[in-house]
């Protein structure tokens, strides 16, 4: 064993987590003292942040690179802190461990773990660990579900604030990009919105997508305007990166979202909302 060349994967689910003692600087230092009491050489080092461990393997490409590290000959073991750093799923932390083999090398985890021999009792071992990180990515996922059912009772608001609010006390708030959001608004337009309305929230006037169309023929119903053009989502996009882009990144898409989040009277509502906070200032 002396000698030997590894390649080290450091990993943890969310970025800056402490993960039962197994943080980023935790898992650095435990890697540390086992190259050192191994007199071993680290080749490469590759960090996964705010990767999970039941993160597909196709997706995860540091863990790629550090078994590539092996799979070449620059290496001949594949070093974690533990091994549910590898996988929390039997089944991938088993094709690690098969491809790693194939290739010459092996698998060490500083905490033991069954991985300083293959005899049948550490393969075992091995087998076990597996299974327990598989029961433990269970659990966090139950207590995820418990928790977050608790705050729904609690009555408090779940997942992300729509684009332009915030969450302060429970409540949906306006905002620093709520500006943003009022333009997209007043663009987007709703019914009797007039051009002056427009020009003094947007700076872009006659294209609103409200009035009544053309008869058959291109004739005019009595009583009816002709509609005006208007702007498409992508023109709205680059009109609010050009005139309120300092903040955030405009896309057609983004457009769609607001529009279909935001009936036309909210959409009124949001604007006129943001006139009153203007003048309250």
């Amino acid at each position: 064993m002396f000698g030997e060349r590894v390649s080290v994967l450091l990993r943890v689910s969310t970025v800056g987590q402490a993960d039962s003692g197994l943080g980023i600087e935790a898992q650095k230092a435990a890697v540390a003292a086992r190259v050192a009491q191994e007199h071993w050489e680290v080749v490469h080092t590759s960090t996964e942040m705010g990767v999970s461990g039941k993160t597909p393997l196709a997706e995860r490409e540091q863990l790629t690179n550090a078994m590539a590290i092996v799979a070449s000959g620059q290496a001949e073991i594949l070093l974690v802190a533990k091994l549910c750093r590898l996988s929390r799923d039997p089944m991938n932390s088993l094709i690690i461990e098969k491809t790693i083999m194939k290739s010459g090398g092996r698998i060490v985890s500083c905490a033991g773990e069954g991985t300083d021999s293959d005899e049948p009792s550490q393969v075992l071992m091995r087998r076990v660990m597996s299974a327990v990180a598989e029961n433990e990515a269970a659990m966090i996922s139950q207590r995820t579900r418990v928790a977050l059912a608790a705050k729904k009772a609690r009555g408090e608001r779940l997942g992300r604030p729509p684009f332009g609010f915030v969450v302060h006390d429970g409540e949906l708030v306006p905002g620093p990009l709520f500006p943003e959001l009022a333009a997209c608004c007043a663009l987007l337009g709703w019914a009797g919105q007039s051009d002056g309305m427009r020009i003094a929230w947007t700076g872009h006037a006659n294209h609103s997508p409200w009035g009544v169309s053309e008869g058959m023929g291109g004739g005019m119903r009595a009583g009816a305007r002709k509609i005006k053009d208007y702007m498409t989502h992508r023109e709205m996009a680059e009109h609010l990166t050009k005139y309120h882009g300092e903040r955030t990144t405009w896309s057609h898409d983004k457009v769609g979202r607001i529009s279909r989040r935001h009936h036309p009277e909210k959409r009124r509502e949001i604007v006129e909302l943001w006139k009153q906070m203007m003048e309250e200032e």
